[in-house]
């Protein structure tokens, strides 16, 4: 699903808003004790992001998850340009991936259990989401977290942290794959500037 776009951030309660994430979406294909990430271009990336798949293996349940693969700098913040480092190495050695580790931010559950789930109502995902994470111990993996309503608030807090913005998605809303829809809206921060730290 893609996002549409809004100029200026709004308080609704009709939506709930999550920090937007400066990463490379991924989708993960859990069952079986296996799991494969794919971008959003259709791309495998499960030997890129070994430590990720690795971990989702544990799930034990068949699941279609999204999310977005972010690398944090020193200050804590996501860094796109340590993210390409990973991004363009497959199979990276024990030492690369202690050098330059990344998480797994999951947003959606669009598959459980054989059963599709994109025409349900985000809030109802979000429960069966947050039902199978329940007593996870990942290192590497964790759930967005989610603010109700309070919009403005969350993107000036985005802003005052240097990060890349918001997005606001209808509570009651469906998952388009593949579509552009006002369900889901990126409210862009415009001072934003990506950390160069990747690039050293």
């Amino acid at each position: 699903m893609l996002l549409s776009r809004a100029e200026k951030a709004f308080d609704s309660p009709d939506y709930v808003f999550e920090l937007k994430f400066d990463g490379v979406r991924m989708l993960a294909y859990c069952g079986d004790g296996d799991a494969r990430l794919v971008n959003r271009r259709g791309h495998g990336r499960t030997n890129t992001y070994t430590e990720i798949a690795a971990e989702l293996k544990n799930l034990n349940r068949k699941v279609v998850l999204d999310g977005e693969i972010i690398a944090l700098n020193a200050d804590g913040r996501p860094d796109f340009y340590r993210l390409l480092k990973r991004d363009r190495v497959e199979k990276p050695s024990a030492r690369f991936l202690k050098e330059t580790p990344v998480r797994y931010a999951v947003f959606d559950l669009l598959a459980s259990d054989g059963k599709t789930l994109t025409e349900r109502p985000w809030q109802e995902r979000r429960k069966v989401l947050e039902r199978l994470f329940a007593g996870a111990n990942f290192a590497n993996i964790e759930l967005t977290d989610v603010f109700p309503s309070a919009g403005k608030a969350l993107f000036q807090a985005a802003a005052r942290e240097n990060l890349e913005g918001i997005v606001a998605k209808r509570s009651d809303g469906q998952y388009f794959p593949g579509r552009r829809a006002e369900a889901w809206i990126k409210i862009k921060n415009p001072n934003y500037q990506r950390p160069r730290t990747g690039n050293r």
